[in-house]
């Protein structure tokens, strides 16, 4: 059977990368009222051939922990589980997630072969999704707006509007 498990993947010391993001945004893009934070992490879907759910995460566990393909044990925390989960709020913000990925992205096949050939997981691994997932913390009680907000936030258009993902090259979707 197949069953999907997404592992998420981030640094265990602070994110420059989301740091130098979540500044822009709130200074010079002028989102500095809504936004309250942005964290990020890399996202990964590894579609498995197992039996069960149970044995889903238990691969999925594997894979992060016993190979270097996902997880750097010495930077990296990681997360297995069926789904994204939901986030908790944080101090009344409400988190809005919002994965953003390149189109055509090597790296996603080139870890599926890794898995499939010298690894010695052969048809277990089925198949590699990777993207980035950005969790947008923001000052809006409604659910509808800070989607909204998160999007505008995200898609590049112009120097005021979007910073997280160029059209022209990327892909992006609310989670």
């Amino acid at each position: 059977m197949s069953i999907a498990v997404e592992l998420t993947v981030s640094l265990k010391i602070p994110d420059v990368t989301a740091l130098t993001a979540r500044r822009a945004l709130q200074g010079p893009m002028g989102y500095g009222e809504v936004l309250g934070d942005l964290t990020r992490a890399d996202w990964w879907r590894l579609t498995l051939d197992v039996a069960t759910e149970e044995a889903a995460l238990a691969l999925g566990r594997e894979l992060a922990e016993q190979t270097n393909v996902f997880v750097n044990p010495n930077k990296h925390v990681f997360r297995v589980a069926l789904h994204a989960a939901g986030r908790d709020p944080r101090g009344g913000l409400t988190p809005v997630s919002v994965l953003t990925g390149f189109r055509d992205e090597a790296k996603a096949a080139l870890a599926l072969d890794a898995l499939q050939g010298r690894l010695g997981y052969g048809q277990k691994v089925m198949g590699v999704e990777l993207g980035t997932l950005w969790t947008f913390w923001l000052r809006e009680a409604d659910v509808d707006r800070a989607k909204e907000l998160a999007a505008t936030m995200t898609v590049t258009e112009n120097r005021h509007s979007g910073l997280l993902a160029n059209p022209h090259s990327m892909w992006w979707r609310h989670l």
